[in-house]
């Protein structure tokens, strides 16, 4: 008796299975539950449209995802309604690779092609952290317009703008080469637009840019006072101030400062890197790249206190490893004898500003976010600085280096003068007293 009644067991739950999952997956019928996107939990609906061109195996989906249910199901029917005003997908190859194998394939042909190193690492991680887990087990010619747009307007609707729009040039040129390799027949992205950043970017920088000036301002000047527990990073604040990059500073050695002691012709020459070996390298740790981001090099003038910060931490003597690539380094980790990390830096750029907020606050023991900005965020803010006073894009990107999209279009044209004009301005012995910048900088 025990034995028929298992199996009578099993055989109506195979069958009530088999019948809830045909009910859930119901042709029209829609579902709306809750998945997460990343850390966050989002609501997910979904519509079944029936099975793919016949494939009884396969069955074709139009989704909307939103932080409720209401967004979730409107965000389902504006993709749905593009769905059905677009062409009818293409019927998918049986032979055609996933997108996850044709991204193996995609790598190796980017790395052939002679690609830095460190550029075909973040091409990989870009796919595997926002492509792959969501679009990877998807047959290549299988995927639509419609798929790629969903993806970057819904599922990575959090994406920074900036890692999203590199993720979309990315993904463009891997489906650019799987055509012209003969993996699929057409590109699905040939007519989609590259996300836009610049509204984003000018949104946060009309929210908070004058504050950042104000706390850039501030800490500058509380960083000469004596009581300052900070005051020995003057030289280094100094230098991010004047548009360095984390690594161009952390790799920054004392042959590249020229006249250091002369007011008038003080200079750093930005051409070196503090970078980390790849894995493939077969070697590990950090080195000093002889070229920059962009393979660019720039020189920057130092007067006023910034050549002042910078004499007084040189005279500090200290050094590096002796006999290595450290020996010479202008910021060496007395403790290593070897380059401070990324890691270092922010760690102590978030200490400082937070001892500084407090200082000036002293009920508060944090900085609040509106007001905090990154170690990279001298940068923009100097950008930002250089526009407001008409200083030319030429001008800037000689400061500066690279600019990104979002900030050259505060600029036009500009000539040598006007790099050396810009470097007194921002030095504060220009003349002219409405574009004296660093007056604005220093001032309590």
């Amino acid at each position: 008796m025990v034995l028929p009644f298992l199996l009578l067991v099993l055989v109506y739950r195979k069958v009530y299975r088999k019948s809830m999952v045909r009910r859930a997956i119901e042709t029209g019928a829609v579902s709306v539950f809750k998945t997460r996107n990343g850390n966050n939990v989002v609501y997910c609906a979904t519509m079944s449209l029936g099975f793919e061109d016949g494939d009884k195996e396969k069955r074709r989906f139009v989704r909307g995802y939103g932080d409720t249910e209401e967004q979730a199901r409107s965000r389902m029917t504006a993709n749905l309604a593009r769905r059905l005003t677009s062409h009818a997908p293409t019927a998918r190859k049986r032979s055609s690779p996933t997108l996850r194998a044709f991204c193996t394939t995609w790598i190796r042909h980017v790395e052939a092609s002679g690609v830095n190193p460190s550029s075909r690492l973040k091409y990989q991680k870009d796919m595997e952290n926002h492509v792959l887990p969501h679009i990877g087990d998807m047959h290549m010619e299988s995927i639509t317009p419609d798929d790629v747009l969903d993806l970057f307007t819904n599922t990575l609707k959090d994406t920074g703008p900036s890692a999203k729009s590199h993720v979309f040039r990315e993904l463009k040129q891997l489906f650019i080469y799987a055509e012209k390799s003969k993996v699929i027949t057409s590109n699905p992205m040939k007519d989609l637009q590259r996300p836009r950043t610049t509204v984003a970017i000018s949104d946060q920088e009309d929210r908070y840019m004058d504050n950042y000036m104000s706390v850039r301002r501030g800490l500058w000047a509380w960083l000469w006072r004596r009581s300052c527990p900070y005051r020995d990073h003057r030289a280094m604040v100094g230098l991010l101030m004047l548009g360095l990059r984390r690594e161009e500073l952390l790799g920054l050695t004392w042959d590249r400062i020229a006249d250091l002691d002369n007011p008038d012709r003080a200079t750093v020459t930005v051409s070196q890197v503090l970078k980390r070996h790849e894995t493939n390298e077969q070697v590990s740790g950090w080195y000093i790249r002889k070229s920059t981001k962009n393979n660019t090099v720039r020189s920057i003038r130092l007067t006023g206190r910034f050549r002042t910060a910078l004499v007084e931490h040189r005279d500090r003597h200290l050094t590096g490893t002796a006999g290595t690539e450290w020996q010479n380094l202008v910021f060496p980790n007395i403790r290593t004898g070897k380059a401070y990390t990324y890691a270092w830096l922010d760690k102590v750029w978030r200490d400082m500003l937070d001892a500084y907020w407090h200082a000036h606050n002293p009920n508060v023991e944090r900085m609040p976010d509106d007001h905090f900005y990154t170690a990279h965020g001298n940068r923009h803010i100097l950008a930002s600085i250089l526009a407001r006073a008409g200083v030319p894009i030429g001008t800037a990107q000689q400061i500066l280096g690279h600019l990104d999209k979002a900030t050259t279009i505060y600029y036009t044209h500009a000539t040598k003068a006007d790099h050396e004009n810009a470097m007194h301005i921002l030095s504060g012995t220009g003349k002219d007293v409405r574009a004296n910048l660093m007056e604005l900088i220093t001032q309590d």
